[in-house]
């Protein structure tokens, strides 16, 4: 799911930079007739704007590696064509109002991963004004940001800020109303009320590895019709408890794989309707409530069609042996989702395990 999303580098024409043994650095630029520019080693540098003269038809910018400390104002702004700008493992501490002036209206797709960002001062996106993808991951020392911060990414679908230590709060994202797919995984999550507020388009979120201890209804409201992927793996939950995401309409698809799970409470899938695919891998399942679906869910759906993955070495106690039947007959349980295998057709799986154990 996640590089659906996030990881659109590897689907847009990738440019590298080389180093010759001479020292100097070729810095292409795709486009018809994008040219390119010779760089001399810096142990600190500024991009200007007279770096880019022959680039009026730059279409995809690659600043990658160059110890790039500051951008100058304006730098940007002899590139017409520009739609792409990756800056990546740079050292640009602060990002500021006037380092994206003059840019592009085409520009959609901003990479600043990697750059040891420690803040971001209001208005440093204001001129992006159809940006539709923002990366702002990696940059661990990025903490507190403004409600204020994203000013002018009106039209953001998706970002990305896995790893950079953000301190999510209320309002944070309220200047992106398009907001689709989020990436918070690996920073320290904490619940407070109203925390999605005018994002109620997020399709996608991803909280993996944020010290989730416990998930609570809570946590989703604001997201009850949008919410269709969440992925909470990589946490410490020990419990799910019942009726954690009644409600939550939209959800087809949910990630827990690698919490510790040990139990899931009776009704605590019942109100997610469209659920149809969970991840259980990696969690040593001492117990699952026969009733942990619900009525209703049961009654709306295919479960030819519905999915478990989980590991068949957690799959061996007394808590677990209502699922021979209902498994057997109904799921489809796989442990790779390249090759999902019904259980009755798979042997010493999730099903021989329940063989050994239920008889």
């Amino acid at each position: 799911m996640l590089t659906k999303y996030f990881d659109i580098r590897i689907i847009i024409f990738y440019l590298y930079l080389t180093v010759p043994d001479a020292g100097e650095i070729d810095l292409p630029c795709y486009g018809e007739g994008g040219g390119h520019v010779m760089l001399k080693p810096q142990a600190q540098r500024v991009v200007t704007k007279h770096m880019f003269t022959d680039f009026s038809k730059c279409q995809f910018l690659v600043l990658d590696d160059l110890n790039i400390t500051d951008i100058e104002n304006g730098a940007f702004s002899s590139m017409p064509e520009l739609k792409t700008i990756f800056i990546w493992n740079n050292n640009i501490k602060h990002l500021r109002p006037g380092m994206f002036d003059g840019v592009s209206q085409k520009v959609d797709f901003l990479y600043l991963d990697n750059n040891g960002i420690v803040n971001v001062e209001i208005g440093t996106f204001r001129n992006l004004k159809n940006l539709q993808t923002l990366d702002l991951s990696h940059n661990p020392d990025l903490n507190d940001l403004s409600p204020d911060t994203f000013i002018g990414l009106g039209k953001v679908h998706r970002l990305d800020m896995v790893y950079s230590n953000i301190k999510v709060t209320p309002g944070l994202f309220q200047h992106m109303p398009e907001l689709q797919a989020l990436g918070l995984s690996g920073n320290p999550y904490k619940f407070t009320p109203r925390m999605w507020e005018g994002n109620t388009k997020i399709q996608d979120l991803h909280l993996s590895n944020s010290g989730i201890t416990q998930l609570t209804r809570p946590m989703w409201d604001g997201l009850e019709n949008s919410m269709s992927v969440l992925s909470v793996s990589e946490n410490s939950i020990i419990t799910i408890k019942s009726h954690t995401f009644d409600g939550v309409n939209a959800l087809m698809y949910l990630n827990l794989a690698n919490c510790g799970l040990q139990r899931i409470e009776s009704l605590a899938f019942e109100g997610a309707r469209d659920l149809n695919h969970i991840r259980l891998e990696g969690n040593p399942l001492f117990s699952l409530d026969s009733n942990m679906f619900g009525q209703n869910i049961i009654n709306r759906f295919d479960w030819k069609a519905y999915r478990l993955n989980f590991d068949p070495e957690f799959v061996h106690c007394d808590g677990l042996c209502w699922m021979k039947p209902w498994i057997k007959d109904q799921v489809i349980v796989t442990n790779l989702d390249e090759h999902p295998t019904k259980c009755d057709n798979i042997n010493k799986t999730a099903m021989q395990y329940l063989e050994d154990d239920c008889n």
